[in-house]
Formats: structure tokens, sequence, C-alpha cells
């Protein structure tokens, strides 16, 4: 065999790795490794404006400046305030429950977890348990978001905190993973001297 050959047959397969390789990395990403996109169409702004909301706590608001990169899409002001909510559970989802109050079907998104009787618990695992069902009656404790976008349009949607189902009898609630700062007690040393 000569070096032409040789070389050539190594180029080849060289070419041909490339290639493989850059068809294993270039696969689209899977579909829960994609944002969640809600009924609103916020993408990522619901994402954002929900971790602003949680660090700073119902009727606080919170402003977020997109940078650089987004412009004026990126910009928006969250507001949250805690509402009550009953009715019929309509619809029962991984990450969102639909509740119809008998005014309106209201979307309520649900954490993947929720604490029941001091265990965490998925909500797929409460579906097939029978504990939470379509149908039911039940009561929510929900934050209201409302995200009020650069051009002045506001979107609203809901996140869940409590809920008891009526008909059950189950009582959950949304684990809060980052609890807030506990404040420093002062210590005897920082304290001033008491005047005698």
């Amino acid at each position: 065999m000569s070096w032409k050959l040789k070389l050539s047959v190594a180029l080849a397969l060289g070419i041909a790795g490339l290639l493989a390789g850059a068809a294993l990395l270039y696969q689209q990403p899977y579909a829960y490794a994609q944002p969640i996109d809600d009924v609103y169409g916020l993408g990522y702004r619901m994402s954002a404006a929900e971790r602003l909301v949680d660090r700073a706590g119902p009727g606080n608001q919170m402003m977020r400046h997109g940078g650089w990169r987004s412009g004026g899409l990126g910009n928006f002001t969250a507001s949250s305030d805690v509402v009550q909510l009953s009715g019929r559970l309509v619809e029962l989802d991984l990450r969102r429950l639909v509740v119809d109050t008998g005014v309106e079907q209201v979307n309520v998104r649900t954490p993947m977890w929720l604490s029941v009787n001091n265990e965490s618990v998925n909500l797929v695992r409460l579906a097939f348990e029978d504990k939470l069902n379509m149908g039911d009656e039940v009561q929510l404790t929900a934050l209201k978001v409302t995200v009020t976008l650069s051009d002045g349009s506001q979107r609203t949607f809901y996140i869940l905190r409590e809920l008891v189902d009526l008909t059950t009898g189950l009582e959950a609630t949304a684990l809060h993973l980052r609890a807030p700062p506990a404040p420093c007690p002062l210590s005897q040393s920082t304290q001033p001297p008491a005047s005698a």
C-alpha cells in the first residue's frame, strides 16, 4: 500500500469521525430540557419573575433589567399578592393545575414536590394514589404574580403555596427550598454596657 493511499484513507476516516461527532453533538435538546412556555407566552419571564418574587416575598415589587443583550425585551416589573382560590379541579398536569372557580378557569403553576404530612411527595404520585383527582373540589392559597412588561402590557399567573382537596381531605404545602435568612441575634459583646 502506497503512502498516498494510506494518507487518503486516514484523511477520509478523520473527516468521517468529525462529521459523526458533530452530528452527535448537534442533536436537539429533549422536551424536558426546554423552558416551559405557559399559555400566556411569557416563557423565561415567568421563571425569572417567580425567582424575583421568591426573593422579595408577597406584597413587594421587584424590577428586572434584561441587560444589553435582550434590550427592552428583558425589562419587566413583577409584583405579587397572596390570594385564595376555590373551585373544581379541571386539569392536572406535571407543573400545572387548572381550577374552575365558577367565573373563570385559573391556571396555577405547581412545584415539582409538595409537603404532605411532613413527607416530600411528587404531584404525579398524588394523582396515581387517587389523593388528588380531576373533578375534586379544592381550595388553594396561591401567589398571584403580575408581570408588567416594558411596553406597559401586563400578564398575571398564579403559583401554588397550599392546596386542600375537600373531596379526599388531602392537605399539601409547597416546599420552600430557599428559607429566608434568620436575623442574627446580638451577642453580649456587641451590646452596650448597662449603666450602673
